[in-house]
């Protein structure tokens, strides 16, 4: 009887490697998670708006699923960056209407002063 010769364990498939993407030097994330949900609800707000979402429309959605503040705004902005967005202007400011010269009470009129006393 021949004697099978022990054969090497077959290597593992090479994973293949995931692709990153990455635009402005900024990756997207791809591992869920609250930093992936941001990106998704700023795409489906735009997406949804067709414009670039408002940082404060992907607060307000952040905040009703409990995402802190502070990971929601440092996404935001990497998301602007990565979509090659400014950065966002400022909400306009409404205008103030002109003010009015308030109207002055006529002063009344100084009473005398009362004569000093002299020393004794």
């Amino acid at each position: 009887m021949a004697k099978k010769e022990p054969t090497a364990p077959a290597a593992p498939a090479p994973k293949p490697e995931a692709v990153k993407d990455t635009q402005n030097d900024v990756t997207r994330p791809m591992k869920e998670g609250n930093t992936l949900r941001i990106w998704q609800i700023a795409d489906e707000i735009s997406k949804k708006l067709k414009r670039p979402a408002l940082r404060a429309e992907v607060m307000e959605k952040a905040n009703e699923l409990e995402i802190p503040v502070s990971t929601c705004a440092t996404q935001y902005q990497r998301w602007r960056t990565y979509n090659g967005l400014e950065r966002a202007a400022p909400a306009p400011k409404a205008e103030k209407a002109p003010k009015a010269p308030a109207a002055k009470a006529p002063a009344a009129p100084k009473a005398p002063k009362a004569p000093k006393a002299k020393a004794a």
